[in-house]
């Protein structure tokens, strides 16, 4: 933990270079918050610092990353939007960690980035509505679909049901894909936590010839490890560990190219 004033200080001499930066817990920021120009900046990740995000005004972000505390936030508002605006044909990757964001807010936002890979959300006040609006109607023009480009998911601690989760997963298992490798469907991959998802609903998504599933039931004193992975060329994988699921099962899912034709 530092004084905004001190980052501040730290930040004015290289802001115009930097690549990359990660901030816990900055205190005392003015409520007058003045952005500053990061024209390199591609990796952002804030953690336990509501607000402090529209500090770093950039235009090349690839991956950004929001943590804090729930209850202690105020709800991030079309501001939020505006500020993923500049960097909307750019970023790759979206996490949001114990955010207080409206379910309508977060919609207009994945409605802007359709070049979006990988999004993470985590214990953030969104329900069946929003997977709703990820589903993809092959009926309906390509360019209506939102998050066409996604290949990795983490929702965990939603309030969503398996009912929702699952229409959502097998919608975007069979979305057909112009990019390379010509001629294949597309794949996607991650990890839903929910209390509510039971043996019944696992065994409906491992049917499906596209998808491999790892299904998991953790005991109250056991943490869970999840790996969170960016899709651009080929797969990365970040292990990370967060609090424990208290028996909530998770599921791994994984689906593969398949040859269309």
């Amino acid at each position: 933990s530092i004084p905004f004033d001190v980052m501040h200080r730290l930040l004015a001499f290289s802001h115009t270079t930097l690549e990359s930066v990660t901030v816990y817990n900055i205190f005392g920021i003015p409520s007058d918050l003045s952005p500053i120009s990061f024209p390199s900046l591609s990796t952002l990740r804030v953690h336990y610092t509501s607000g402090l995000h529209s500090y770093f005004n950039s235009s090349t972000l690839n991956h950004l990353s929001l943590s804090g505390e729930l209850i202690q936030q105020n709800p991030l508002d079309t501001t939020f939007l505006d500020y993923l605006q500049p960097s909307s044909s750019t970023l790759v990757e979206l996490s949001l960690r114990s955010v207080h964001i409206p379910e309508a807010i977060l919609i207009q936002c994945v409605g802007i980035l359709s070049h979006l890979r990988c999004l993470s959300i985590v214990h953030c006040p969104i329900s069946d509505a929003f997977l709703h609006e990820l589903t993809i109607d092959p009926s309906a023009p390509a360019e209506t679909w939102l998050l066409p480009s996604l290949r990795h998911f983490t929702l965990v601690l939603l309030r969503i049901t398996p009912e929702a989760f699952i229409t959502f997963l097998k919608s975007r298992c069979g979305m057909p894909t112009a990019a390379p490798p010509v001629g294949l469907k597309s794949y996607i991959t991650g990890g839903v936590a929910m209390s509510s998802f039971s043996d019944e609903d696992a065994q409906m998504i491992r049917v499906s010839s596209l998808v491999h599933l790892f299904y998991l039931r953790f005991s109250p004193t056991l943490f869970l490890v999840a790996w969170h992975s960016t899709f651009i060329d080929t797969l990365a994988t970040d292990l990370f560990l967060f609090q424990s699921l208290d028996n909530i099962p998770f599921l791994v899912v994984t689906t593969q190219y398949t040859n269309t034709g």
